[in-house]
């Protein structure tokens, strides 16, 4: 087949505009289209190799079948196992058992050519959830792969039983169409589907494979007008997108069709001259093994630097090792299995079913957790150190008993006198300040919900049932002669940050002032301290390699992430008599740091929930004998 040294440009602009996209999405908001570039041109290419293994074989099916798919395991195989050999070995020493786990399970999958159903089953694309998952990758390998596996039989059909290639070109053209249509439509009902499965996907590889049958464009201007509109429209499509499952279906129209016009044409254009220069080609050459080895290497760098992305001179390093892997990797394991005979190739066969059964034993061993130092173990598990009452105790919209059938800690023989009413982030609070009260024979009722703060009115986006709830608790509470005091807690920076904002804000003003009204005593407890990664996972990680693991947040950086919040509690209570605030941070914080491991474990269970201990700590500012100087002595 003819070379297109600018088709190997082409390869370089869509490899570059993924890794640029993975380091930093500001810098090119629509990076990620660069597979959507490499789609098309697989379908060109591989369609191109098909019709002429058709032709070559006489319209017999067998020896066509046993030339490609030998070239598919030549190709995309080796470089591939190499990549997930490597990460589940590097794994062993830095990834906690949950991630190994998860990692072994995606290796098993991409070795079998199914990495995007894994994380179609698994996670979203663009959620913070799929962040460090260190072969998320391997989706776009398998959503190709999988077409594959239709395509030479579908081409076969057509180029044996049409005879005309204009009709081949029109049914190509009528499956893209349909295609397409599926695709927008799937991305407005079921947008993971249409980002990871194949079917929504199809038409960009079957626009590829329709320039193999379009007529040849030899005029030289019209030729200039192709290639400069498709450099212009993928452009477009790389600097004004942004990363969202939704940005599908039509929206890919502007890529797909800027790359068909610049493969399509036969002649030398400025464009085609400009992506055929000598470094375009260089990295085009090993685009494969770039795309292959940049994401693991970034995501264990994430890893490693709580979850933080790379900056400055690491930018720099990291791509210098990633480059110097590819170039390796391109030479010594790609280019040599190419050129083998495919009987020698099959070796890769009972390597990927090795990688399967590697993959499939670290996550039957749940990550292999006694890999861990005794001091990660420690941390680790304090992701599970929350209220053992969560699953009887906190509400949502599929358990939501009314007020009066809350769970109440603390001492059994009194009425409570305390109620704590929040969302998720009072649970714990109302669990730790339930085993300071049963002490002092005070009890404590817990009205919590999830996703549902205190403000009555507020509309919960994930909660439907929230703006009933807080009306019946509200209620429940003002009539409540026993309750002189309520505590009320909430993710204040979540719900500032939602379209919402302002109802959170009046909403939680007027619970407070109907509780002012009725007479109760109002405890405000501002927000703690939130590192914005999951600070048991990356204290455990952190051990893996230091015993002494210290994990700090600046004061000032905790004080920007709060500030609007604890402005908003000072502005109410300064309206309102009997409201006082207490804030996590005078106890968590000292100087100019917030400690977020302490005694050697940390304060959150996730990225913003306190651990029972570190509720504990924060409960212990709140004096029961002053907010409960009138507890009912009663029996209940």
């Amino acid at each position: 087949m003819e070379k297109r040294t600018d088709i190997e440009g082409l390869r370089a602009i869509a490899v570059s505009s993924v890794l640029l996209f993975h380091y930093d999405r500001s810098w090119l908001p629509g990076g990620f289209v660069g597979v959507d570039v490499f789609f098309v041109i697989s379908g060109y290419l591989i369609t191109k190799r098909l019709e002429e293994s058709i032709a070559r074989n006489n319209g017999r099916l067998l020896p066509v079948l046993f030339d490609f798919y030998g070239r598919r395991i030549r190709r995309i195989y080796p470089a591939l196992l190499a990549v997930l050999a490597t990460t589940l070995a590097v794994g062993w020493f830095f990834l906690i058992p949950d991630d190994y786990a998860l990692t072994g399970e995606s290796a098993a999958y991409a070795a079998v050519g199914a990495g995007n159903l894994f994380y179609y089953w698994n996670t979203g694309y663009f959620d913070r959830s799929a962040e460090l998952q260190l072969l998320l990758h391997t989706w776009s390998l398998g959503a190709e792969e999988q077409f594959y596996l239709v395509w030479p039989f579908l081409l076969f059909t057509l180029l044996t039983g049409v005879k005309s290639r204009g009709w081949v070109a029109v049914a190509i053209s009528a499956l893209i169409v349909v295609g397409l249509l599926y695709s927008a439509r799937t991305v407005t009902v079921a947008p993971k589907s249409a980002f990871y499965l194949p079917f929504a996907r199809a038409w960009e590889l079957g626009a590829g494979a329709l320039i193999a049958f379009l007529p040849t464009i030899s005029n030289r201007w019209l030729s200039e007008v192709f290639g400069l509109a498709g450099a212009v429209l993928i452009g477009i499509s790389l600097y004004l997108l942004h990363g969202t499952e939704t940005s599908l279906g039509f929206w890919m129209v502007p890529v797909v069709l800027g790359s068909v016009l610049i493969i399509a044409p036969k002649t030398k254009t400025r464009v085609a001259e400009a992506l055929s220069r000598r470094p375009f080609v260089a990295v085009g050459q090993i685009s494969y093994s770039l795309y292959l080895w940049h994401w693991p290497i970034i995501t264990f760098y994430r890893i490693a630097n709580m979850e933080q992305q790379p900056s400055g001179l690491a930018v720099l390093v990291l791509l210098f090792l990633t480059f110097v892997v590819s170039i390796a990797s391109y030479r010594y394991i790609e280019q040599p299995f190419r050129k083998l005979p495919i009987g020698r190739a099959l070796a890769t066969i009972p390597v990927a079913a090795a990688v399967v059964a590697a993959g499939l034993v670290i996550d039957s061993q749940s990550g292999v957790p006694w890999r861990l130092s005794p001091e990660a173990t420690a941390m680790i598990a304090s992701a599970k150190d929350y209220s053992g009452s969560r699953p009887k105790c906190h509400r949502d919209d599929d358990r939501n008993p009314p007020p009066e059938q809350s769970c109440v800690f603390g001492s059994p023989n009194v009425l409570p006198a305390i109620a704590v009413w929040s969302d998720s982030h009072g649970v714990e609070l109302a669990d730790a300040l339930g085993q300071l009260g049963e002490a002092k024979n005070r009890s404590i009722l817990s009205l919590t919900y999830s996703s549902c703060p205190p403000a009555l009115g507020y509309v919960s986006p994930d909660q439907k049932k929230c703006r009933e709830f807080n009306q019946s608790a509200v209620q429940f509470l003002v009539q409540n002669a026993n309750i002189k005091t309520v505590v009320l807690t909430a993710f204040y920076e979540y719900y500032l940050s939602t379209p919402d904002r302002a109802t959170f804000r009046t909403g939680l003003e007027d619970s407070i002032s109907r509780l002012q009204a009725s007479g109760k005593k109002i405890v405000v407890v501002a927000s703690n301290p939130t590192p914005g990664y999951s600070l048991p996972h990356a204290a455990s990680r952190l051990a893996m390699v230091n015993p002494n693991a210290v994990i700090n947040l600046s004061v000032s950086d905790h004080r920007k992430t709060s500030g609007e919040a604890r402005a908003m509690l000072d502005s109410i209570a300064a309206r309102y008599k009997n409201v006082s605030i207490i804030d996590p941070a005078d106890m968590l914080c000292g100087g100019s740091i917030c400690q977020m491991i302490r005694d050697k474990r940390p304060i959150l269970f996730d990225d913003n929930h306190l651990t029972l201990s570190g509720a504990k700590l924060v409960a212990g500012m709140i004096d029961l004998d002053k907010v409960d100087a009138s507890q009912n002595q009663s029996g209940r």
